[in-house]
C-alpha cells in the first residue's frame, strides 16, 4: 500500500467516527463524534436515512441526500428548533386545537404541539413513509406523538392535501421541511401555489409558520418565504433562534396571520428547554444584517 494510499484510508476511517452535515451547496460540514453503529436505512425521495447516537447531541438524525452529502435534521438534545417553530405560533394563539404539520416526520414538531391541551387533532403530512417508520422505530425522540389518538399521518406530497384539503379549517399550520432548493420535494412549498393554499386551509384567526433556513448562509430562501408570505397575509414577521445542529447555528423562521400579531404571547407552556413569554418576545428583534435585506430599519 503506497504512502498516499495509507494516508486515504486513515482518512475515511477518521471520517466514519463522526457524523453530521456536509453540504456541499453551502460548502460546510458540522460533524459530530458518534458513539455506536449507525442505522442505516432505504429512502424513497433521496439515497438513505442515517439514525446514530451521540456525545453532544443524544440521537441525531441525518439525510443522505446523494454521495458524501448530507444533512443534519433533528437531534434529540438542544432540539431549540422544535420548540420555536411550534410554540411562537401555538402560545399567540387563544385556542389552537386543530394543527397541521408539513413535513415533520421525526415526530419532533408533533411532540411540542401536543404539549399544548388545548390541541384536539394533529395531522402530519409526510411525502416519505420511510422516514416516519425510521423515526418510530429508532429515533424515538417523538415522546410517543407519532402513535397518540390525537395525532393522524398522511403520506402525501404537502402541497398537493392542501389543495387537494375542504375539511374543517386549521387554527395553526407549520412548515417543517428540508431545505427547499431547487429540484427537491420541497422547492413547492415556498412558492405562491402554497402560500395560497395554506391561507385557503386556515381558520380567519389561523397562524402560519415555517421554517425558512440559515439567515446567514440560506438568505435567498429566507428571503423569497418571507416576500411571498407577505403577499398572502397582512401580518408577517421574520423571527430568528439558536439552532446548535444547523448551519450557522442561527435559524429563521416566518410568521403569518390576517388577524392576530405573534408578537405577544397569549397562552403559556411547560416542558421547553429554551422558549418562554421573554424568548418569544425577544426573537422579533432582528440582527442589524436581517434589516436592512427585509428594509424593516
Amino acid at each position: 500500500m503506497t504512502r498516499k494510499q495509507q494516508v486515504f484510508r486513515k482518512g475515511r476511517l477518521l471520517m466514519a467516527q463522526w457524523i453530521g452535515e456536509r453540504n456541499k451547496k453551502l460548502g460546510i460540514s458540522i460533524l459530530f463524534k458518534i458513539k455506536g453503529k449507525p442505522i442505516i436505512r432505504p429512502a424513497i425521495f433521496f439515497k438513505s436515512i442515517i439514525i446514530t447516537e451521540t456525545d453532544a447531541l443524544g440521537k441525531i438524525l441525518v439525510f443522505e441526500e446523494e454521495e458524501d452529502y448530507t444533512t443534519i435534521q433533528i437531534a434529540e438534545k438542544w432540539d431549540t428548533y422544535s420548540e420555536m417553530l411550534v410554540h411562537v405560533a401555538m402560545c399567540a394563539h387563544p385556542n389552537p386545537s386543530r394543527v397541521l404539520i408539513i413535513g415533520g416526520g421525526d415526530g419532533g414538531t408533533a411532540r411540542e404541539v401536543l404539549k399544548h391541551d388545548t390541541v384536539k387533532e394533529v395531522t402530519i403530512v409526510e411525502i416519505d413513509e420511510k422516514v416516519i417508520e425510521a423515526c418510530k422505530d429508532f429515533l424515538k425522540i417523538d415522546n410517543g406523538a407519532l402513535s397518540s389518538k390525537r395525532t393522524r399521518i398522511v403520506i402525501k406530497d404537502g402541497l398537493e392535501y392542501l389543495e387537494d384539503y375542504n375539511g374543517e379549517p386549521y387554527d395553526i399550520i407549520l412548515g417543517d421541511w428540508t431545505d427547499p432548493y431547487i429540484d427537491t420535494p420541497a422547492e413547492k412549498l415556498i412558492t405562491e401555489k402554497f402560500f395560497a393554499a395554506a391561507h385557503k386551509a386556515l381558520a380567519p384567526n389561523g397562524i402560519l409558520v415555517t421554517q425558512s433556513g440559515s439567515p446567514i448562509f440560506q438568505q435567498e430562501i429566507t428571503r423569497r418565504t418571507f416576500k411571498t408570505a407577505k403577499k398572502f397575509f397582512k401580518n408577517v414577521f421574520l423571527y430568528t433562534a439558536p439552532v446548535p445542529f444547523y448551519p450557522g447555528g442561527l435559524w429563521s423562521f416566518v410568521i403569518a396571520s390576517n388577524t392576530i400579531d405573534p408578537r405577544t404571547p397569549i397562552r403559556s407552556v411547560r416542558g421547553t428547554i429554551y422558549y418562554n413569554r421573554n424568548i418569544h418576545e425577544a426573537v422579533f428583534v432582528l440582527p442589524t444584517f436581517l434589516k436592512e435585506i427585509y428594509h424593516e430599519e
